[in-house]
């Protein structure tokens, strides 16, 4: 059953020759807030009810209630009317027919001014009375008259005929309004989400309450008939009259929750605000975690976090990395991206907060903004006069956006922006893969393409591997062409950066080139490519000297001389001098030299030089490394037992007599050696040796 009250509303305001704005101004209300009331948008409270009664002379259970007819008080005279919502009375009702038969006996006004007409409209075709008008369509109506007996006779033919032909629709007690006194209301089109933008789609309930579709968007679930839609990326939120949600992936949980009056969608979760300013939350479990939150009028969704904003304005949120938003106070909304926060506060200005390590947008210079949005491209502000402010690292789409006057909406996700006008017409900017929306020509009018600036200050940096080409960053340019003449034996590709590399092999020594940088846009609509920045260079080979042999060591043994050192980068051999009577070459960082035929003694000096080369002629040989190392044989421990005393002495390796072994000892006093003083010892390793001998005493000699 449909809501009578707006019927009764209208009906009594022409009855009596209100305007709407009459009305508005003695309820003390917007004229746009009683609009809503007629047009069935929303329902007044039942205070308002109370006063609109006592204005109209009628009883507020009439006007409430859906089963009872209002009665119109007369004005000048006593003439009064029953409303035909209810057959109440077959006996008395008389039946509108055919036209033939309507003039035979339907009886005019003027016939019984002083009874009451009841008219039978069971004949009558329905009439739906469905469309939900928004507040800039809706215009005041002035009545006027040349005499006050003439214009009212009018109105009661107006008011019998117009509104016999709905009755019909409104038989049988429509529940709203007692609902209302019951203290059950329901949701109702408002700003609240009324345009959301996915990665594929965009979705706009309009002011016939229909949801218009753009772009890729086929849910296995029906969201015809909601007040209320959100979305993130891909997940869709949809909030249906009587408080029940739907959600695009069917979440099991979020459709049984009731009394509902505002939802919000996450990446992974989903948000509804009850009546009662507690929040449900299924999904994500950081962004879930509400549980304790009270007194909210708005709630917010992102990735794994959620937003809330209290009557009082002040934000609570759950998940992480909102510390810096975590309690402010004086805030009107939010809007959350995949890497931004956006807060918009009670005065009209927009603070800004980044999720990640990004820069995030500066929204600083805003004012008198009322809704946010933000994607990844662009962060937008919606304006109390329907402009939009735009904040982007795209100049071209700060442009476009900043051109859109009355709009009402506003929505943005990843690098598309979408809104729509008081007129209900669809706007959008940046990326359209899917058909997100419809671009127009008046949307987007031509424009001369603006040439990009030349590009400037050209330099060269060599390396022995590369040659560096540098330049300044031209504004607006996404790419460069880089060009020699004469060419080189390779291709350039075009790069992002505002430098290019080339390797060293790609030039001829001495070789004058002219060096071509060029700017250019892949948006070559809006920007041409740059006029050519020509520079002569002349390639020289670039050369690296080596660097000196260091830690050069030798160690020596009776037939080698055994040489090491530190190995020198980019070195591929080296050549070695020994005392300027040997000179040989090594690939490697050692050297071992045969002793056959040199005389070396223990202990000697000798000079020795190395120089590192290298194979490629980007490399020069180093400075020699010239070090005077002593030639040192190795020395072994020789252990001598004598008598039971041991004493150790150090040898180099070589065969030695007894009597050697002993000078380098000392013989206990009274003890001659009885072994052969010639025998002879080979010393290659530590070594232990027992001399015997004999005592000699006073007494005589004493064998030991």
């Amino acid at each position: 059953m449909n809501n009578r009250l707006p019927e009764k509303l209208t009906l009594l305001r022409k009855h009596y020759g209100y305007a709407q704005g009459d009305i508005a101004q003695k309820l003390g209300i917007p004229v746009t807030e009683y609009m809503k009331w007629e047009n069935g948008n929303t329902i007044p409270p039942i205070l308002k009810l109370k006063e609109i009664s006592d204005l109209y002379k009628v009883t507020l259970d009439s006007m409430a209630d859906n089963t009872k007819d209002v009665i119109l008080p007369a004005l000048e005279s006593d003439i009064s009317v029953d409303i035909p919502f209810m057959n109440a009375d077959d006996d008395k009702t008389q039946v509108i027919g055919s036209p033939a038969e309507t003039q035979q006996e339907t009886r005019t006004i003027e016939a019984d001014l002083g009874s009451t007409i009841v008219m039978d409209t069971q004949p009558i075709q329905e009439t739906q009375v469905t469309q939900i008008a928004d507040e800039e369509d809706e215009k005041t109506e002035n009545d006027s008259s040349d005499s006050a007996d003439s214009e009212r006779k009018k109105k009661l033919s107006r008011m019998i005929i117009g509104f016999a032909a709905g009755a019909a629709l409104l038989i049988g007690a429509v529940i709203l309004l007692m609902n209302l006194l019951n203290g059950n209301s329901s949701n109702t089109l408002s700003d609240a989400n009324r345009l959301a933008l996915g990665d594929k789609f965009s979705l706009y309930i309009d002011k016939g309450g229909s949801l218009v579709r753009h772009g890729t968007f086929e849910p296995q679930i029906s969201f015809d008939g909601t007040v209320q839609i959100d979305a993130y990326n891909g997940h869709v939120m949809g909030l249906k009259p009587d408080g029940v949600v739907v959600t695009s992936d069917n979440n099991q949980e979020a459709v049984t929750w009731s009394d509902i009056v505002m939802v919000a969608s996450g990446r992974t979760h989903s948000v509804g605000l009850k009546k009662d300013g507690t929040v449900e939350c299924t999904g994500s479990e950081a962004a879930c975690r509400v549980g304790t939150w009270e007194n909210i009028k708005s709630v917010y969704a992102g990735n794994a976090v959620t937003v809330g904003i209290t009557n009082e304005g002040k934000v609570v949120t759950s998940g992480s990395g909102l510390e810096a938003i975590e309690g402010q106070s004086g805030i009107r909304s939010a809007a959350i991206g995949d890497s931004q926060i956006l807060l918009v506060h009670e005065n009209g200005t927009v603070s800004s907060y980044s999720l990640t390590s990004a820069q995030p947008f500066d929204t600083s210079s805003w004012t008198d903004i009322k809704a946010a949005a933000v994607g990844s491209s662009a962060a937008v502000g919606l304006r109390s006069d329907g402009t939009v402010m735009a904040a982007s690292a795209d100049e071209k789409l700060i442009r476009k956006i900043q051109a859109w006057t009355d709009i009402r909406y506003i929505d943005a996700c990843g690098d598309t922006v979408v809104a729509v006008t008081s007129t209900g017409a669809l706007k959008g900017a940046g990326d359209n893969s899917y058909g997100q929306y419809v671009a127009s020509e008046q949307d987007d009018p031509e424009e001369e393409p603006e040439q990009l600036e030349a590009v400037k200050n050209i330099t060269f940096t060599e390396t022995t591997a590369n040659v560096q080409v540098k330049w300044d960053k031209v504004k607006n340019a996404d790419y460069y062409e880089v060009s020699f003449s004469p060419s080189l034996a390779i291709g350039i590709p075009r790069t992002a950066s505002s430098s290019a590399s080339v390797p060293s092999s790609a030039f001829t020594d001495g070789t004058e080139y002219t060096v071509t940088v060029i700017a250019r846009s892949d948006d070559e609509e809006s920007y041409t490519a740059s006029e050519p920045t020509a520079v002569k260079y002349t390639y020289n080979t670039k050369t690296v000297q080596l660097s000196s042999v260091t830690n050069v060591k030798g160690t020596g043994d009776v037939a080698s001389w055994y040489l090491d050192w530190s190995a020198v980068d980019h070195a591929d051999y080296y050549i070695i001098n020994i005392d300027s009577k040997l000179e040989d070459k090594t690939d490697r960082p050692v050297y071992v030299m045969d002793l056959t035929g040199y005389e070396w003694t223990d202990g000697s000096e000798h000079t020795v030089s190395i120089t590192a080369y290298s194979n490629s002629a980007t490399y020069s040989q180093s400075e020699p490394t010239v070090e005077t190392l002593k030639f040192n044989l190795p020395k072994y421990n020789v252990t001598v037992n004598i008598a039971g005393t041991q004493q150790v002495i150090q040898l180099t390796p070589g065969h030695y007599t007894l009597a050697e072994i002993l000078a380098a000892i000392e013989i206990p006093e009274g003890f001659t050696v009885t072994d052969d003083i010639y025998t002879e010892y080979s010393i290659e390793s530590n070594y232990g040796l027992t001399v015997n001998g004999t005592f000699e005493t006073a007494g005589g000699e004493d064998n030991g």
